[in-house]
């Protein structure tokens, strides 16, 4: 299996588990925060790079909740590309910031091929457009 499938692999176990996790009508604002994430965090990294925008995710009231969650995520993405040593949110954010460019450049082109698929499945698989989700931001 190449590393494409493999990413695409976890990020499909991890959507799935979101999906799991929150079932029911309650859940349905939890996935929409976790889709939007999902959605907006690669035109993030492109624009602002990409300690800027983890952190940026890290700093939201709700990091805690399903948008930290997708901290959690790539962690592990970039822990299975053998980018990080542990699988930790703080690992992530640590080496986002602290590492050198070359290696700061490998773990960016990581996290938004691994963006790819978590996007692709929040669509697919938590049922979250990112216009609709737009929508719901402007109303909040």
């Amino acid at each position: 299996m190449n590393r494409d499938h493999e990413r695409a692999q976890l990020a499909h176990e991890q959507v799935e588990a979101i999906r799991g996790a929150t079932g029911g009508d309650g859940g349905v604002k939890r996935r929409k925060a976790y889709g939007a994430a999902c959605h907006k965090l690669p035109i993030l990294v492109h624009q602002a790079g990409l300690a800027a925008a983890l952190h940026h995710l890290a700093a939201l009231r709700v990091a805690g909740g399903y948008k930290g969650k997708l901290l959690d995520h790539l962690a592990a993405q970039a822990h299975a590309a053998g980018l990080l040593t542990s699988h930790s949110r703080a690992s992530l954010l640590q080496m986002s910031r602290s590492t050198s460019p070359a290696e700061v450049q490998r773990l960016t082109r990581e996290i938004q091929r691994s963006l790819e698929w978590y996007k692709r499945f929040a669509t697919m698989i938590l049922k979250v457009e990112s216009a609709e989700q737009d929508e719901e931001d402007e109303r909040e």
